[in-house]
C-alpha cells in the first residue's frame, strides 16, 4: 500500500524483495509523480527517506509513504543526495 498526498492511498502489487529504486517507477506511475522528484517514508511524520538500496522486506515494512517533493512546501528540507 502506498500512502500518499497525506489522504490518499493506493495499492500497488510489487515483490517486497525488490529494491526501492525498481519499484520506484511503479509507484510514481501508480501516484502520478515525477521519478525524479519522489521521496519514500516510512509514514508521513518521519519525514525521514528510506534506504533505495533496501527492499520492503529488508525495512519490514507492507506499506509506505511517497512525496512529490516538487510540490513540498518545505523542499528545502530534503537535499537531491539523500534520495540517491
Amino acid at each position: 500500500m502506498i500512502n500518499f498526498k497525506k489522504t490518499q492511498k493506493a495499492i500497488v502489487i510489487v515483490s517486497p524483495h525488490a529494491p526501492l529504486q525498481e519499484l520506484a517507477p511503479v509507484i510514481c506511475s501508480k501516484c502520478e509523480f515525477d521519478p525524479l522528484h519522489i521521496l519514500l517514508m516510512k509514514d508521513y511524520q518521519s519525514q525521514e527517506p528510506l534506504d533505495l538500496t533496501k527492499s520492503l522486506n529488508d525495512l519490514g515494512l507492507r506499506e509506505l509513504y511517497a512525496m512529490d517533493i516538487s510540490r513540498a512546501t518545505s523542499v528545502t528540507a530534503f537535499n537531491k543526495s539523500s534520495l540517491q
